[in-house]
């Protein structure tokens, strides 16, 4: 066993207490972790909750102020009849909203269509009915809020609060409206976010940004962005409001949101609170952790070292004893081990014992084996009292000398029958010699046969390969000539057709020439009716008769000479047809004659190879012959070495006592 890869007691005990406190001391970092984590996260929900809490009710604050404003005003022209005409309304608006900083501007219309406002110019032809704020309205039947807008005096984002005005039989007569700048409510935000961290972002209806804690994304004069462009909202904005949701910003951060109504609107508020701070509370909580697990690790290694060390010690010392007769040292010293424990004790006790009872064991043995050594072969009785696994010693040095004394008298009996063995071998070895030597000659003259034979097939061989040769060029000349007769089979063939068409040509020339004969009777018929004046058209028509009988003739001269290449021709093809099988024939007859030639020289081959193989087996049977003499020789003079050697083992067994 290879000791030096085994970690000793200590290192095993300081190990183990090390891996038992490192696991306590990280389960308990693991615990404190956890608890701190979700106190943070629970602290950061609460902190967002209270602080959008807070937001909503400063934006509801606000936004009722500017409503109880507007009432006012509303019941204020209610009680005084001012709805009748628009006469110093100007003045009476811009002296009420003069202490109101956020309020731009102050309106009314008037369901007679005049119109009246605080600040500001009238456009020509303008009309308050079929203004969004006049409709909103006279349709709500009391309170109506617009969207977020750009004014026209201020180039600030502000909404519009209109409100019904009733006359005394209680029907609209007009409504007023005011003008507010969200610029409170972007302080709002801000305000939150620079006190409390939290970020808070007002949408409309639509998602579109009305005001947000970043500037940049504040809706200006020319820039309206959609909340989705500023950070993952989605879950937050589409699902259930005063629910805390994971969601991200602009720049991935995670964060922490919630998402609120605002009443009387149609707005959301998006409150949200990043997780940096709980972040750092859970590194903070970390490293603590890690410091405390650090320390308390260094204390334990200390302690440990030192108390195993002291506990270890008086092992250490018993396993240099036992290294000591494991190195055959059998006389060990026990003295310098620190009897500290009753196990040490125990140990030390058990050494002790076992070098006592080694020193007998050796002792016995050596005794034993020096008398075997003289020849001695009977054992003693021992005088040792072997005790557990080492009775097994006692029994087998009991069979060593049994079987060594059986051993020795086999073997003398067996020398007897080797003597023997050996006379009757050089006796065999004598007779096999000669027959060999008879062998060896007929095994050569047997060669010498094969070798003649081998040769003469090798001679037919040849013969027939320029056979061969000769059967396959007349099967490729044969091959050829079948190849051309069929190719001028295929020449006929276009002949015929050809002939034909012209034949067919020549017959159409001919009831031409027919044709134009009668023509011609017609034309001299007709050239006598006319007289003299048609004796020069008579002449004409006398020539092309003559011309046509002339055709006529000519034309069943072709024919005649057409019908006869016809048959020529036709002749000529079945004579090619007979050549071309002829030439099939002797093609196949060629081949057969290949094939009967290929099967020769293949048979040809295969005794010669059958012979070349019994050439190589004859010599392989003469070189086994010279083998077998040799051993037979060999045989002869080991058989006479044999005898000397029983001889002297003879003596050599004389010497031992096995009685």
């Amino acid at each position: 066993m290879n000791t030096q890869s085994v970690m000793t007691l200590s290192k095993q005990m300081r190990r183990l207490f090390t891996i038992l406190i490192c696991s306590i001391l990280l389960i308990t970092s693991l615990l404190s972790i956890a608890e701190k984590i979700s106190l943070l996260s629970s602290s950061s929900k609460i902190v967002l909750q209270l602080d959008s809490e807070l937001a909503l009710s400063k934006i509801d604050r606000w936004l009722n102020g500017n409503v109880t404003f507007l009432e006012t005003i509303q019941a204020d022209i209610e009680l005084t009849h001012r709805y009748y005409h628009t006469l110093g309304m100007s003045d009476y608006f811009e002296r009420m909203i003069s202490p109101h900083d956020d309020i731009v501007n102050m309106y009314i219309g008037l369901r007679t269509g005049e119109f009246a406002a605080g600040h500001g110019d009238v456009a020509e032809g303008y009309t308050p009915l079929e203004s969004a704020w006049y409709k909103g309205a006279v349709d709500n039947n009391g309170l109506f809020i617009s969207e977020p807008r750009i004014s026209a005096i201020t180039n600030n984002i502000v909404i519009t609060l209109s409100k019904a005005i009733y006359d005394t039989n209680n029907n609209i007569a007009a409504v007023v409206a005011i003008d507010v700048e969200l610029g409170v409510i972007q302080e709002i935000v801000n305000d939150i976010f620079s006190s409390y961290g939290v970020s808070v972002i007002l949408v409309e209806d639509s998602y579109d940004v009305i005001t947000h804690f970043d500037d940049k994304f504040t809706r200006r004069e020319d820039y309206v962005v959609s909340v989705f462009e500023t950070g993952a909202y989605d879950n937050i904005v589409q699902g259930e409001q005063n629910k805390i949701k994971y969601s991200k910003d602009a720049s991935g951060q995670q964060q922490l949101s919630i998402h609120k109504s605002i009443p009387l609107t149609s707005w959301k508020l998006i409150a949200s609170l990043t997780l940096s701070d709980t972040v750092d509370g859970v590194i903070s909580t970390i490293v603590n952790s890690l410091l405390i697990f650090i320390v308390s690790m260094i204390i334990t290694k200390v302690v440990l070292i030192k108390r195993v060390a002291t506990l270890s010690k008086p092992l250490k010392d018993s396993v240099k004893v036992l290294s000591s007769l494991k190195e055959g040292k059998l006389k060990v010293d026990t003295s310098s081990i620190n009897v500290n424990s009753a196990e040490v004790a125990i140990i030390v006790e058990s050494i002790e014992e076992i070098s006592t009872a080694l020193q007998l064991y050796i002792a016995e043995i050596s005794t034993t084996l020096k008398a075997f050594s003289k020849g001695d072969l009977v054992r003693k009785p021992s005088q040792v009292e072997y005790i557990g696994d080492f009775k097994e010693i006692d029994d087998s040095l009991s069979r060593i000398s049994d079987k060594l004394c059986h051993l020795i008298v086999d073997i003398s009996e067996s020398t007897k029958v080797v003597d023997e063995d050996a006379s009757y071998l050089a006796q065999s070895s004598a007779h096999m010699t000669s027959g060999t030597v008879e062998q060896r000659e007929l095994v050569k003259q047997f060669r010498v046969n094969s070798v003649d034979i081998t040769n003469n097939i090798t001679k037919s061989i040849d013969q027939v390969d320029k056979t061969y040769e000769i059967v396959r060029q007349m099967k490729q000349k044969a091959s050829y000539g079948q190849n051309v007769a069929n190719e001028t089979v295929d020449a006929m063939h276009d002949i015929i057709d050809s002939t034909q068409q012209i034949s067919t040509i020549i017959v159409s020339i001919h009831d031409i020439a027919e044709q134009t004969n009668l023509l011609s009777l017609n034309a001299t018929i007709e050239a006598a009716r006319a007289g003299e004046s048609g004796r020069g058209f008579a002449i004409v028509a006398s020539e092309i008769n003559r011309l046509a009988a002339r055709t006529s003739q000519t034309v069943k001269e072709i024919q005649d000479i057409l019908s006869h290449n016809l048959e020529t021709v036709s002749l000529g093809e079945i004579k090619v047809a007979n050549t071309s099988k002829a030439l099939e024939e002797i093609m196949i007859a060629a081949q057969q004659n290949e094939d009967a030639a290929s099967q020769v020289r293949q048979n040809a081959l295969s005794q010669r190879q059958s012979l070349d193989e019994m050439a190589a087996g004859t010599t392989e049977l003469s070189h086994q012959i010279d083998v077998g003499a040799a051993i037979s020789e060999e045989n002869a003079t080991i058989s006479e070495e044999l005898t000397s050697k029983v001889e002297e083992l003879r003596e050599q067994l004389s010497k031992f006592n096995v009685s």
